[in-house]
């Protein structure tokens, strides 16, 4: 079997995207999941209507057809749209019962032609003889949720330049008739989900666990056409969650996050470092200076690459380039950019503590606390120096070991407006242990990097290295030899009193 193919054919099949409808020039995508999205499961070829006899690795992208539907490129400079999310933990099931039980007319009774003449339908008078296509998609014998993106017939043909494609559903008073000389082709929006018509129709309102046959006849203009069939089904749950990806463009500096949820049939931005309203301060308590990768203004955010969600799903925590501060945005539609409610002033000053590297969430920390784990680069503290956490003379004590830290951000307590004073570096130090702190690793003096919370909240999985580098795996002292140690390791979080680390 090869599951890496059927995924990536499934998750195409979900974006309506093919490789050849992304220009190269478009940005690379790198993705983390937010909620719980479902795949078709793996099923192979059957012939002539026979039973399924063999595993096929999925589509290879070869060809695409939209017909009707769209499908929005991801554009690096766009403006921030939201997101409509769930809970981030996939929503509830909210099963759906069938609106009609018998003679439904989600299908046309009309045939359909799509780039091929009408002439074509006689083609396929005689019965059908032999093999016909192998049926990648639908899957055979596989089930969707309701609120999926419309399915696709997608094919593999040995022989025939026209095609004729049959949808049938024992409840429905038509089969849908479709001819076109592609072998990818997607059903209609009006078949599948018209959820825009006064009273909606559509397969996902009607037929649940109940079999949808889908035939693919082939011809090559003479003789007999040849014949498959598969059959899929539609469940009356949907699926929760959303997915949410930084991509990086070629272009200096355009980066961003980008989504889609189940049934999306493009991409929407979902945050751009303009829209992330918080300023960002920078190692010396002032202002964060402008960039010039990307280009921004004073107190801007550069930078989306490193993120994690929250665990309601409604918000983004991202790690912005040196000196590393965190900042914490909704994603909602029509909230996109702002801070989350939760997010107090005290809380809101403590995620600017230079030297932050990839968060992580807990979900059953979150019903206590709004914390939030990282990894966090030591600085010599002289309260005589304006660069607390920094080395404006070049001396700087950094020992290149980060600690794991957690930060509090519904941390309670009056936040200074400016730091007159270093008043924001005092709140730093008066803080830790209230509104942060570092959790003990007893047993492991190396560094720290990576965090990853365990889902039950009680452990934290981290990289334990002799070598950080601002939140990351970093070199040795000679950047010619190899690190010594790069390993996972595991601590207790003991509501951020850590407790012995053990290597995993």
């Amino acid at each position: 079997m090869e599951p890496l193919p059927q995924f990536v054919s499934a998750l195409r099949t979900a974006l309506l995207v093919s490789e050849a409808e992304v220009p190269m020039n478009k940005p690379t995508l790198v993705a983390v999941l937010i909620g719980s999205l479902c795949l078709s499961a793996l099923v192979g070829c059957s012939a002539g209507g026979g039973t399924s006899s063999g595993v096929h690795g999925g589509g290879d992208g070869s060809s695409s057809s939209s017909q009707g539907g769209s499908t929005t490129n991801i554009d690096p400079g766009g403006t921030a749209g939201g997101l409509a999310v769930g809970t981030g933990q996939g929503d509830a099931p909210d099963a759906r019962k069938p609106l009609c039980t018998t003679g439904c007319t989600d299908l046309p009774s009309a045939p359909i032609f799509d780039g091929v003449d009408p002439s074509v339908a006689a083609n396929f008078s005689a019965a059908p003889s032999g093999a016909g296509p192998c049926i990648l998609e639908p899957l055979n014998g596989s089930m969707v949720p309701y609120n999926w993106t419309r399915e696709r017939v997608h094919f593999k043909a040995a022989t025939g330049t026209v095609f004729q494609i049959t949808v049938h559903a024992d409840r429905e008073a038509n089969d849908l008739v479709a001819y076109t000389n592609k072998d990818t082709w997607l059903l209609p929006v009006e078949a599948w989900d018209n959820k825009d018509a006064t009273t909606p129709t559509g397969l996902t309102y009607n037929v649940f666990d109940e079999d949808i046959t889908v035939t693919v006849r082939a011809s090559t203009g003479s003789g007999a056409p040849t014949e498959s069939k598969a059959t899929f089904r539609i469940a009356p749950v949907k699926a929760g969650g959303s997915m949410v990806f930084w991509a990086a463009a070629a272009v200096k500096g355009q980066n961003g996050l980008y989504g889609f949820s189940p049934g999306d049939e493009g991409i929407v931005s979902v945050l751009q470092p303009t829209d992330i309203k918080d300023p960002i301060i920078g190692a010396d308590g002032t202002a964060k200076q402008p960039s010039d990768w990307p280009t921004t203004p004073t107190g801007q955010v550069a930078c989306l690459g490193c993120h994690s969600s929250a665990p309601d799903g409604a918000a983004v925590a991202t790690t912005d380039r040196w000196p590393w501060n965190v900042a914490v945005s909704n994603i909602t539609a029509g909230n996109a950019g702002s801070p989350p409610d939760y997010v107090t002033p005290m809380g809101r000053l403590l995620r600017q503590m230079s030297w932050q590297g990839a968060t992580t969430f807990s979900n059953a920390d979150w019903v206590a606390r709004k914390r939030y784990v990282t990894s966090f680069g030591k600085r010599t503290i002289d309260m005589s120096q304006p660069w607390i956490f920094g080395c404006p003379d070049g001396t700087c004590s950094y020992t290149g070991l980060d600690d794991l830290v957690w930060v509090d951000l519904a941390a309670a307590g009056d936040a200074p407006t400016d730091n007159n004073d270093n008043a924001y570096f005092k709140a730093f130090i008066t803080q830790q242990n209230t509104g942060w702190g570092i959790i003990p690793r007893t047993g492991d003096a190396r560094g720290a990097v990576t965090p990853d919370w365990s889902h039950d909240g009680v452990n934290i999985a981290y990289t334990s290295t002799d070598s950080t580098s601002d939140g990351r795996v970093g070199h040795s002292a000679n950047s010619k030899t190899p690190l010594t140690a790069v390993d996972i390791y595991t601590v207790p979080f003991n509501n951020g009193l850590g407790g012995e680390a053990k290597p995993v």
